[in-house]
């Protein structure tokens, strides 16, 4: 459990964001997916995501279709988590 939470942490405080919509998105995700399995390259695909600036990640979490295509399935994993109860 340490070393799962060793690389967890790291992405929960880059998941934070300028914005309170985006941050609701990602940390949805978060709490329901990445921190429930452990995919190294989902991990991967979701860092580098969080390594775009703000706006333009709030620009593709609010409209998917306008990312870049390898990241369109995980945006649209990531909204949907969000609109799906806990």
């Amino acid at each position: 459990m340490k070393n799962h939470q060793a690389w967890l942490n790291p992405i929960r405080i880059a998941a934070r964001r300028g914005n309170l919509e985006a941050e609701l998105l990602l940390d949805a995700y978060i709490d329901k997916v990445l921190s429930q399995q452990n995919n190294p390259e989902l991990i991967s695909q979701f860092t580098q995501l969080l390594e775009q600036d703000d706006q333009t990640l709030f620009d593709w979490l609010m409209h998917p279709d306008s990312s870049p295509p390898r990241f369109q399935s995980l945006i649209t994993d990531i909204r949907k988590t969000y609109l799906t109860p806990s």
